[in-house]
């Protein structure tokens, strides 16, 4: 019984001008000329998809073939030939690096455009090129960054200011990472790598790619002999690649890239098509997209394969694929709990997918809910089935029910996790948090808890939290309650036009937790998801997106290292996107053209003075952030505790800045830490003058600290 064919998740998110551009772009005869003509009323050269332009090379070859003459055919010829020349130099950089990992006896494949280019296009015009996608063993990754780094390419998050190659080592080796992704992007100045431990995101099991490696064949890039699938795992590497791609452009290409396959590749083996599918268990979205391919691309594929396909796998399989066509807007709880478990079986679940889908749902609620046994599963359902309620957590508990992270990879009292890019401290985000984003990182989830290192010795503490919540369109507020050991200890309420209460520091009284391990939960109530807003095709559960966490004894700061603290006589620019994160301790809002504001009634700012005991002298320059509504504005500069200097700002006053403070003998300690106390921030929006809700005070150019009164930086 194979059950209503239901179209890829590929092809659902095409409308009807998509594919009859397909189609004028790939068939024959009377029937590409009428695709054509269907197409052409559509077109507008101002506003086309990007996944349009990527087929014009292809439909430009077919129109002139078939003696279609249009004015805009000249048009496509030239987009043919930028896509061209685009494509030689994509070529070049491609094949030094190929040569590169041959001399770093490094195994590879390679994937997608390069592969389709070498192996089944003379033309080097017809399938553009965005990046290089290359594969590697898993024991060869490091080696793979290494040779990567050396070219000036670098993990996409960390351009802009370019990470140690340990750090991104270390980072692409987390157990966590690798288990949710197939790979990760590398850029360099107009350069672009897909380096890939899996070839497929459908299928992350260990030894997931065995057969792929094992049935390669050689062919001709630009003179030099590279490897790539078979014909057979390059078909089902572009269905599967399709379901869960996001990205506009490839959902128009993948049916161009698959016609160019099955007609290019005579030797392709049906059989090695189903016995693979099934082996991924992607029977089901394979099926659909062939039957797509049929039905639209007229492509000669036995019906009684596309059957076989369809027939295959279990109920779980067959409802994946059934949600994956119908997608997320629609999608309820239940549902994406499904894919979820889905997407556990395919990754961190190894073996599990080979189980039946029964015996495999233990394990992932235990995963899912970060729980230590399955015993207490059924009060953590009760939980999220009774809507989170405050009594039952103080009651029942939540925290102790919890795996025991390991200890020792823990952040203590004193340190910070830096979530702004790739070095975050994975260990300690025990669940509910997004994968790292060059400005930080979102909380995906009803619940988001970071674990700690914590010792009796260690008091009361405090909570540093600096971020921003997800507030747009019809999302009316966020209130976001933080536990401590299943301790409500604070309550940070968002409204759109009102001040945001971050950046925080929280007050968390001292309980003793397992295994000297304190769990600090953010629990959002209100957040939503932008598919759901109808923003753009993101199902995560967006609530809190935060730069940085610390957790300090009360009244005190993390602790900092001094490497990477600017020294005395070092002007810090405010405006640079590339500068350190690190002397930016709390209360500072990220780099804008002209500078940084501070952000909330405190921005704390450190210095490595190497306890220099002579006199230190601050230069700053910038402006308080002032309207008719909020005429005036004070900050007070206080230096490791002690106060030196108050600045008044006020409409028609003359600004105290820029300004050359004394900071009589505040040097004596290694680190100098600056806090700049603004009396009365206010936020734009609760002024009326924009939608931004940080409570602004003083706008710094830049910061400078010299020991020489006269000293000019």
């Amino acid at each position: 019984m194979t059950g209503a064919i239901e179209p890829p998740v590929a092809a659902r998110r095409m409308s009807r001008a998509d594919i009859d551009l397909l189609r004028a772009a790939l068939l024959d005869g009377d029937a590409a000329i009428s695709a054509f003509r269907a197409w052409r009323p559509t077109l507008d050269l101002a506003t086309l998809p990007y996944g349009h332009q990527r087929l014009l090379p292809l439909l430009q070859r077919n129109m002139t073939r078939l003696g279609i003459e249009d004015p805009y055919i000249e048009r496509f010829r030239g987009i043919r030939r930028y896509f061209w020349v685009r494509n030689l130099r994509s070529m070049a950089l491609a094949r030094s690096l190929f040569e590169a990992l041959n001399q770093g006896t490094v195994p590879f494949i390679v994937l997608k455009g390069a592969a389709l280019i070498a192996g089944y296009l003379d033309d080097r015009s017809l399938r553009p090129m965005d990046d290089i996608d290359i594969l590697v063993r898993d024991e060869h990754v490091p080696e793979a960054v290494a040779i990567l780094a050396a070219r000036g390419l670098f993990p996409a998050l960390s351009d802009e200011r370019q990470l140690p190659q340990e750090q991104t080592r270390r980072f692409l080796r987390n157990e966590r990472v690798r288990s949710i992704l197939a790979g990760w992007q590398f850029v360099g100045h107009e350069q672009n790598i897909d380096l890939h431990w899996r070839a497929l995101h459908l299928d992350r099991r260990p030894e997931a790619d065995a057969r792929f490696w094992r049935d390669s064949r050689t062919v001709d890039f630009d003179g030099l002999p590279v490897p790539v699938l078979d014909p057979a795992h390059h078909l089902l590497h572009l269905c599967a690649h399709a379901a869960q791609d996001r990205s506009g452009s490839s959902m128009q290409q993948w049916a161009a890239d698959a016609t160019t396959i099955i007609r290019g590749s005579p030797d392709l083996s049906w059989d090695r098509v189903v016995e693979e599918a099934r082996a991924r268990h992607v029977s089901r979205i394979v099926g659909n997209s062939l039957a797509f391919l049929v039905a639209e691309l007229d492509l000669a594929i036995a019906p009684a394969t596309i059957r076989r396909l369809l027939s295959a796998g279990d109920w779980s399989e067959r409802a994946e694929a059934r949600l994956r066509a119908l997608g997320a807007e629609t999608m309820p709880p239940a549902s994406r709990t499904l894919l979820a478990f889905q997407d556990y079986r395919r990754g961190a679940g190894g073996n599990l997918l080979d189980r039946r889908a029964i015996s495999a749902a233990p394990a992932f609620l235990k995963a899912w809910t970060g729980v230590a046994s399955s015993i207490s599963l059924g009060v953590i359902a009760l939980h999220a089935m009774l809507g989170h309620p405050r009594w039952l957590r103080t009651l029942a508990g939540r925290d102790r029910f919890r795996a025991v992270p390991d200890r020792g990879r823990l952040p203590g009292v004193g340190e910070t996790i830096d979530l702004v890019g790739l070095p975050a401290r994975e260990a300690a985000l025990v669940a509910g948090w997004g994968l790292p984003e060059a400005a930080g990182r979102w909380t995906v989830a009803t619940e988001a808890t970071t674990a700690w290192r914590v010792d009796a010795a260690d008091g009361d503490l405090d909570l540093l939290v600096d971020g921003d919540p997800f507030l747009v369109g019809d999302k009316p507020h966020l209130d976001v309650e933080i536990w401590a050991n299943d301790r409500l200890v604070e309550t940070l309420l968002f409204r759109p036009g009102e001040t945001s209460p971050l950046p925080a520091r929280i007050r968390v009284k001292r309980r003793a937790g397992r295994g000297g391990i304190l769990f600090l939960t953010f629990l959002l109530r209100g957040s939503r998801s932008p598919i759901e807003l109808g923003l753009w095709e993101d199902q995560r559960t967006l609530g809190l997106h935060l730069r940085q966490l610390a957790l300090a004894r009360s009244g005190t700061l993390p602790s900092l290292d001094r490497d990477c603290l600017p020294k005395i006589g070092v002007r810090l620019d405010f405006a640079s996107t590339s500068a350190d994160a690190t002397p930016f301790v709390t209360g500072w809002g990220l780099a804008e053209p002209t500078g940084r504001w501070t952000v909330g009634s405190e921005a704390v700012l450190a210095w490595d003075v190497g306890g220099d005991e002579r006199n230190l002298f601050l230069h700053c320059a910038g402006d308080a952030f002032l309207s008719a509504a909020a005429p005036q504005q004070v900050v007070e500069i206080w230096a490791n505790d002690r106060k030196m200097a108050e600045w008044k700002f006020g409409s028609g006053r003359s600004s105290p800045l820029p300004a050359r403070v004394p900071l009589a003998l505040a040097g004596d300690k290694p680190i100098l830490f600056l806090t700049f106390r603004v009396r009365q921030p206010r936020s734009p929006a609760e002024l009326g003058l924009s939608d931004d809700t940080r409570a602004l005070g003083l706008h710094v150019r830049s910061l400078a600290i010299v020991a020489e009164p006269g000293a000019t930086i």
